[in-house]
């Protein structure tokens, strides 16, 4: 008996299944560099769909009961086959830390700072004639948030942003779809450098302010130290405690 065979949609040659691959609304050569590339795709997207197969048949219940432990955050999401939305960026999929917590960090370890020196910390020093982050400071923030992760910002996506170019922002690589949840949220997670790629809004505060500005930010900085301070001061508190619980 003959083996079946298959006209290719591009070139319309003969081919038989072993040397063609599903393209389109049939089959195809397997030569075509796009036909390769489709199958590379196909192929990748299956593994994915099978590997959240498996961490659903892991956690098989997603109905939580009395007899069933409650997963943490990032479990269920692990679980899920999915990374938490709010630690990564949407469109390259960057691991990452909002902005407003990089920040809230910095002061409080610059606080911890200044308390265990009884010195002022200043947040920056220059270096090889450069003004940059201090030092001290930024090695204790990444030590708790992480050296390699990216700066995150929630960005406002109005109704009328086209789908064709969501699409190109999320949908990169066939990652992740989260159109559905812009939609649903009307924000979207990026890093800086896809905000600027994609030409969505990132500017800092700095950016538009005015001189005379100055005089209210550092007001503000001088009503938030205390509370600030406090929190630092509870947090030394408790790592000395845990230290001494060590030995």
């Amino acid at each position: 008996m003959a083996a079946k065979t298959f006209q290719c949609v591009i070139c319309q040659a003969e081919v038989s299944k072993p040397q063609s691959y599903a393209y389109k609304d049939g089959r195809a050569c397997r030569h075509h560099p796009e036909v390769q590339e489709a199958h590379t795709s196909s192929e990748q997207a299956k593994k994915e769909d099978l590997q959240r197969s498996k961490h659903r048949a892991e956690r098989p219940a997603w109905n939580f009961n009395k007899n069933q432990p409650e997963m943490t955050r990032d479990e269920m999401f692990t679980a899920m086959g999915m990374k938490d939305p709010n630690k990564h960026c949407w469109s390259c999929h960057e691991d990452g830390v909002y902005e407003h917590i990089i920040m809230e960090r910095y002061l409080v370890n610059m606080s911890k700072a200044e308390l265990k020196s009884d010195k002022p910390v200043s947040p920056f020093e220059v270096v090889d004639g450069r003004l940059v982050n201090n030092q001290e400071v930024r090695t204790a923030v990444q030590a708790e948030l992480g050296k390699d992760k990216v700066a995150l910002r929630r960005i406002e996506v109005n109704s009328d942003y086209p789908d064709w170019k969501l699409k190109q922002v999320i949908n990169q690589n066939r990652r992740q779809d989260k159109i559905q949840l812009v939609r649903m949220t009307g924000i979207i997670v990026l890093c800086k450098c896809c905000a600027k790629k994609f030409d969505f809004p990132w500017q800092y505060a700095t950016d538009k302010i005015d001189k005379s500005d100055f005089t209210k930010m550092a007001l503000l900085g001088h009503l938030i130290k205390p509370a600030i301070d406090n929190i630092a001061a509870g947090e030394i508190a408790s790592e000395a405690i845990a230290d001494i619980m060590k030995k």
